[in-house]
């Protein structure tokens, strides 16, 4: 399954693509009838992002606060849980919009990176049943790839209107960041490279391009993960939206 995770992670789809097929890839390896994603917020709120076997309707529709049901339950203790019978339980919620209340068997694992949740990924079953050691481990590694498509904040976009812009503009200024700290090192370049015809042939044209190739190169690190300024930046544009938001409310 880690091979087929990986051919999905390098695909070129959106986001929600992706974390759509990798729900239905989980379920399909595990042979669960439920796979569900929830994603922290930066509201500390669980949001369910994707699904395959719960209601299309619930995503990113179904929120729940960090302490709340049994997803909650697995993202503030930061463990599995595994039940055979997830409605017996005292911290299960109930939320009709999911359709989830013919499932009985629940597996939740935490979305862990360096020690932080970042989400709680889920597999149900109608069938009441206890999963196996390995079957708990096998959602864990599948988890620990979440985690890398979570913190790198391609899902961030998702969780609530105009943060897709938010994003973009993150990313835009964390290339530009780095365009800053590239510049000085093509400046030192001679474009005529001392009578060896510099980088591309040296000259005028190559003192020309040579912004432009600075910027593409910062483009590109940028996609990469770059100096990791994006996420933060994105994260405080989050907050200030949000605290306009309760301001404007009566």
């Amino acid at each position: 399954m880690l091979r087929r995770l990986r051919e999905t992670m390098a695909e070129q789809v959106s986001a929600q693509e992706r974390l759509d097929k990798i729900v239905v890839l989980i379920a399909a390896n595990m042979v669960a009838e439920v796979c569900s994603c929830y994603v922290l917020r930066v509201d500390n709120t669980l949001e369910l992002y994707a699904t395959e076997g719960l209601k299309r309707e619930a995503v990113h529709r179904t929120v729940l606060s960090a302490h709340e049901g049994l997803v909650g339950l697995v993202a503030s203790e930061a463990t599995p849980l595994n039940l055979s019978d997830a409605q017996s339980h005292p911290a299960y919620s109930y939320r009709p919009e999911t359709g989830e209340e013919i499932y009985h068997s629940f597996l939740g694992v935490p979305v862990l990176r360096a020690g932080n949740t970042l989400g709680v990924l889920v597999v149900q079953n109608r069938a009441k049943r206890n999963y196996v050691e390995e079957e708990v481990e096998a959602l864990q590694t599948t988890a620990m790839v979440l985690a890398e498509m979570i913190a790198s904040g391609e899902l961030s976009a998702l969780a609530q209107p105009g943060a897709a812009k938010m994003w973009q503009s993150a990313k835009d200024f964390e290339a530009m960041a780095l365009g800053e700290f590239l510049s000085p090192m093509f400046q030192t370049v001679d474009a005529d490279g001392g009578g060896a015809k510099g980088i591309f042939g040296g000259g005028s044209a190559e003192e020309t391009w040579k912004p432009m190739l600075t910027r593409e190169m910062a483009k590109t690190m940028a996609a990469k993960g770059g100096l990791g300024l994006a996420m933060p930046v994105f994260q405080q544009m989050l907050r200030m939206q949000e605290i306009q938001s309760e301001k404007a409310q009566p």
